[in-house]
């Protein structure tokens, strides 16, 4: 029976996807919302998608968070290439695009001024951004990190930023970072786009652009072109005025950034509200798929991302949902980690619940909190360390951790401790934002601008934002091997989310114990 090309692709990735996911991108509005739980195999599905499309014609983009998950979506390609064997010589490569911090060969120490850096060091690489070899390269050999396109670059005797950079035009599939979505100068240096996939898309739920000092804003001229500009950054650094030269490059980040201006104390801040992002892409792309397994609730997204725009709403069913290979569980024994709420004796009663819990499971264990300050607390309880970032965990000895909810960890990444998949998941916590002066600023600069009032969109955002964490959090674990997710927080009983409770801890123990096989 002949099979289609997109076909091929699906049969291929179908065990790493959930089967009521496969049709998510089969749809005709200009806008789709796509929700799919942690775990059930979105950026799998967006992979195959892009090189089918592309392999149609289609010009596509995926964005995503992190570096890291630019990684991810590359080996995800490379594995469906080989899957396909001597079938994927008809697909394209995606091709990662990224910042210059991360491509450039001779960076500096402090990034502010890493757009002219080239002209500021003469780089002499300048003169030699690209050849036909490497254009050839990346055309038909799909690499699996950007270290690889790196250093293939390096061997050629190429800027790997610039070689990476004037390909984008060329090619019909790329990956890359928000950053890339936001701002326009950026995304034109991507060429047209027909097709953009928004992955991990409630990051971007009220994007912050630039920031900067109000007086160092009212007392520079905002009346220089950007050749001026570069002059000046550039013969201010190399006359040693450094200082002076990063004032310049932030002044000349923030007047180019995009969004609506608010004032907070003495910063002035500039937050892009997502509906005015989207309505500007959606006038040069023909589809654009968003994706996130935290888009709730979707009736707020879809008001807050597609004001006015034809829209269709995708939704697997299953936020926390229990799998043959994750399990979840709340332990409801009179802790909270609300802010008002906490003392040594919090950390304390916090630390010897996971220290009985892991004391009988044995297993590998993550342990992730709201706040850098909680976390330092309950490491110095618990004897661990506090991971933050994805390179930092290559570092770590011991096979238990605490990190911080939206750190770079805690979304999209498959993490491995001391060369372990971890096995036991324990949210101390629950990652409610604070309500500090930037958060309120933003709330009332959205109620202004979508009319919504301010009292319900400021909790509707919270649990919003207290969920995603949550339910990306969660995601880290179940995903090859088996997995428990336990949440300790009072009060998520209070949110109807249908997870088991438990008031005792030993029969939480005995319960994760028959889930692990454990005698």
């Amino acid at each position: 029976m002949y099979k289609s090309r997109y076909e091929e692709i699906i049969d291929v990735i179908r065990d790493n996807v959930d089967k009521e996911l496969l049709s998510a991108f089969e749809t005709k509005a200009r806008v789709t919302f796509i929700r799919a739980k942690a775990g059930a195999g979105k950026t799998y599905l967006s992979v195959a998608y892009a090189l089918y499309r592309a392999s149609e014609g289609d010009k596509i983009a995926i964005f995503v968070r992190t570096r890291s998950e630019i990684n991810q979506v590359l080996r995800i390609a490379s594995e469906i290439r080989s899957r396909l064997g001597a079938r994927a010589s008809e697909l394209p490569t995606i091709t990662p695009i990224t910042g210059k911090e991360a491509l450039c060969r001779f960076p500096p120490e402090n990034n502010t001024v890493i757009k002219w850096w080239c002209r500021i060091i003469d780089c002499e690489f300048l003169n030699n951004k690209i050849n036909n070899d490497y254009r050839e390269l990346i055309q038909n050999r799909q690499l699996s990190s950007i270290k690889d396109y790196f250093i293939q670059a390096r061997d050629m005797h190429l800027c790997p930023y610039f070689a990476l950079q004037l390909t984008a035009n060329e090619n019909k599939a790329i990956v890359t970072t928000h950053p890339y979505l936001i701002n326009n100068e950026l995304f034109e240096r991507l060429g047209e786009r027909e097709i953009l996939i928004i992955d991990e898309a409630h990051n971007l739920l009220k994007p912050v652009t630039a920031r900067i000092n109000e007086r160092e804003l009212n007392r520079s001229r905002t009346d220089l072109d950007d050749n001026e500009i570069q002059n000046m950054i550039i013969n201010l650094w190399r006359r040693n005025q450094k200082i002076r030269a990063m004032r310049v490059s932030r002044l000349w980040n923030f007047i180019n950034s995009p969004g609506k201006l608010i004032r907070i104390n003495e910063e002035c801040i500039k937050v892009l509200p997502p509906d005015e992002l989207i309505r500007e892409r959606a006038r040069e792309a023909r589809e654009i798929f968003i994706i996130s397994s935290t888009l709730y609730p979707i009736n707020l997204y879809k008001k807050l991302f597609a004001k006015n725009i034809d829209a269709e709403i995708r939704i697997i069913p299953g936020f926390l949902e229990n799998t043959k290979t994750r399990t979840h569980a709340v332990l409801k024994i009179g802790l909270t980690s609300r802010y008002e709420e906490r003392s040594e004796k919090t950390y304390k009663l916090y630390a010897k619940a996971i220290n009985d819990i892991v004391n009988e499971l044995k297993k590998t264990t993550l342990v992730f909190v709201p706040s850098k300050d909680f976390a330092k607390n309950l490491s110095k309880e618990l004897k661990w360390n506090v991971v933050l970032d994805e390179n930092d965990l290559y570092q770590v000895e011991t096979e238990h951790i605490i990190s911080v909810m939206g750190s770079k960890i805690s979304e999209g990444v498959d993490i491995y401790i001391s060369g372990k998949e971890p096995e036991l998941l324990i949210i101390a916590g629950l990652p409610y934002p604070r309500r500090d002066r930037e958060y309120l600023g933003i709330i009332n600069l959205y109620k202004m601008h979508y009319g919504i009032d301010a009292g319900t969109l400021l909790k509707i955002i919270e649990i919003s934002e207290m969920l995603s964490r949550l339910i990306q959090t969660a995601g880290r674990v179940g995903r090859r091997k088996k997995g428990a997710v336990i949440i300790i927080d009072d009060r998520i009983t209070n949110i109807p989310i249908k997870i088991p409770a438990y008031s005792s801890l030993r029969k939480l123990i005995n319960d994760l114990k028959k889930f692990f096989d454990i005698k």
